[in-house]
């Protein structure tokens, strides 16, 4: 691909390696925050009282205002948006909300998803004499605000339908509930037209009661003769008034009717498990992947060949990369520098010894110090694998495990380990005895001294003796280089007496783990056992990660012709 198109690939490639390299570097934190904030929600959604939602479907119809009218039975007026609106909110309504619950009475309040009274278990539970049972106005008032949370009204769109939902724990009491809302709401409003109609003949027959007594009295007196006409239609009319008032009444019809009663939902509407595991998987995807970035972002360790070359004060740094596989006892990542010569754990094996030797070329026997910072870090393995590639390159060669505290060496070589160096330098064992310790690697012609365990003595009873300087005088005349597997810096003292022996010191540091703070202490303790001399110092950047890589084909700058 060419241009534009390239370009967008190509960045697109090193943004999704980058990612890739987080990941692979920060596995366990993005891991273990996947794992929680995955696995809290869905097990909260299981853990949650499943609770069923049933819904029923009112239709706004207003009803005539005169059934008595010729057409009054004919279809009716379609309803305003006004009209729609005030039924929705006199369905929020708190009398026809307790009519419902009246409606569908007794009411469980175990019958509503969430609890009833939590802070009277609480109380309960730490033995608090205020701990009673509620009062019966309270127990109506708490079943009232749970029905009212799990009661929703709502309309349809534009449409003059509005649906009613109510959710409980129970599928049956749901429906029931949601039924006995809309009747509710019909019912309040029969009974609002009704009493408007009752007051209404109550006025017509007290202009009744009235009429008839003026009646009487003008049929009792000749004066008013003339008006008893008039007196007896007034008092027709009023009578034939109420009684259509009357007969009103008892026909008044509500503004809504139940187009759709709720039935009996057969699932649960909440929790919803599956989506929850889905929406908790992108979320902790994403939440987890973050702070990977961040944590990656805030390693203080040192995490670039460049900067620890920069730090050292060298021309450049080895990077050694970091395995995958597991080393178990006898065996160890140094073994590729015999067992797979071109790997990158070999090249960089291979680089460590060339510039080595380049330092150290006018010298015809060279001492060569491996130390870090921290433990875990690479040392040891560095050794052996620099040893082998020493001696890959045609060099007799001595690996001495100078490490007492840890001995680690001897968890690298298949090789038994009775007695070791430690018993030389603190006088166990005389010089003499040193041809006897020194056994033959199993993968190569490296000569090798090693330890039985870790050494609690001082540093003084081990390498303040002579014994060391004695040891590496001879190893000078029978071996052209001597690699010392050093203690970890977490030991200066055994550092100190070590390092005015060598001619290059090796400086270990472990990827994201060596703290720059550490490293310019271990030079300057470096520098101050230089003695005069100049010691040259090679940065070695070990476990650093990998990034999984893939072939993509993209045209790139370059005088390669294809």
């Amino acid at each position: 691909m060419r241009g534009w198109q390239g370009d967008i690939l190509f960045t697109f490639r090193n943004n999704v390696e980058n990612l890739i390299g987080v990941l692979h570097r920060q596995f366990r934190i993005v891991a273990l925050c996947f794992l929680v904030l995955f696995t809290v929600p869905v097990v909260a959604a299981l853990a949650l009282r499943p609770s069923f939602t049933a819904t029923a479907l009112v239709v706004i119809e207003p009803a005539p205002s005169d059934l008595l009218e010729p057409g009054g039975l004919g279809p009716a007026t379609g309803p305003n948006t006004a009209l729609v609106d005030g039924a929705v909110e006199l369905m929020r309504s708190e009398p026809v909300l307790t009519r419902a619950l009246a409606l569908v009475a007794p009411v469980d309040p175990s019958a509503f998803s969430s609890s009833l009274d939590f802070r009277t278990k609480v109380l309960a539970f730490f033995g608090n004499a205020r701990a009673e049972g509620p009062s019966v106005d309270r127990l109506e008032a708490q079943v009232l605000k749970l029905a009212r949370s799990a009661v929703t009204v709502n309309r349809r769109g534009l449409t003059p339908v509005i649906a009613i939902s109510a959710r409980s724990a129970s599928p049956s009491f749901a429906a029931r509930l949601a039924n006995a809302m809309a009747q509710a709401h019909m019912e309040v409003q029969w009974e609002a037209k009704a009493e408007r109609l009752d007051r209404a003949k109550g006025l017509v027959d007290v202009q009744l009661s009235t009429a008839e007594a003026r009646l009487i009295e003008a049929e009792a007196d000749p004066d008013l003769a003339p008006q008893l006409a008039t007196l007896r239609s007034q008092r027709d009319a009023l009578q034939h008034r109420a009684l259509e008032l009357t007969m009103q009444a008892a026909l008044q019809l509500p503004d809504a009717r139940l187009a759709a009663p709720a039935s009996i939902p057969v699932e649960a509407s909440f929790p919803d498990v599956r989506n929850t595991s889905l929406i908790a998987a992108l979320f902790a995807a994403v939440i987890a992947i973050g702070i990977g970035f961040t944590a990656d972002g805030w390693a203080s360790g040192v995490r670039s060949t460049t900067e620890l070359a920069t730090l050292v004060g060298a021309p450049l740094a080895i990077a050694m990369p970091r395995l995958r596989t597991r080393r178990s006892d006898g065996t160890s990542h140094a073994d590729q520098v015999v067992t797979a010569p071109l790997s990158p754990f070999s090249e960089a094996m291979r680089s460590l010894q060339m510039h080595l030797t380049r330092s150290l070329d006018r010298q015809p026997s060279r001492v060569i110090a491996v130390m870090s910072a921290g433990e875990g870090e690479g040392k040891t393995t560095t050794a052996l694998g620099v040893a082998r590639a020493f001696v890959a390159a045609g060099q007799n060669v001595l690996l001495l495990d100078a490490d007492v505290r840890s001995a680690a060496l001897r968890q690298h070589l298949d090789v038994p380990s009775s007695r070791g160096f430690e018993a030389v330098l603190s006088g166990v064992l005389g010089l003499a005895d040193v041809p006897s310790l020194v056994q033959r690697d199993p993968l190569s012609a490296l000569s090798v001294l090693i330890n039985s365990g870790p050494s609690t003595l001082p540093a003084e009873a081990i390498f303040g003796t002579g014994t060391l300087e004695k040891l590496l005088q001879s190893a000078r005349s029978s071996f052209d280089v001597t690699v010392i597997d050093m203690p970890s810096f977490r030991w200066p003292a055994d550092s100190s007496h070590i390092l005015r022996h060598a001619d290059a010191v090796v400086l270990v540091a472990g990827w994201g783990r060596a703290e720059r703070r550490a490293l310019e202490d271990m030079l300057i303790s470096i520098r101050a056992s230089q003695g005069g001399r100049h010691i040259p110092v090679h940065p070695v950047l070990s476990m650093q990660p990998q990034t999984l890589k893939w072939s993509l084909s993209l045209t790139q700058l370059s005088y390669a012709s294809r």
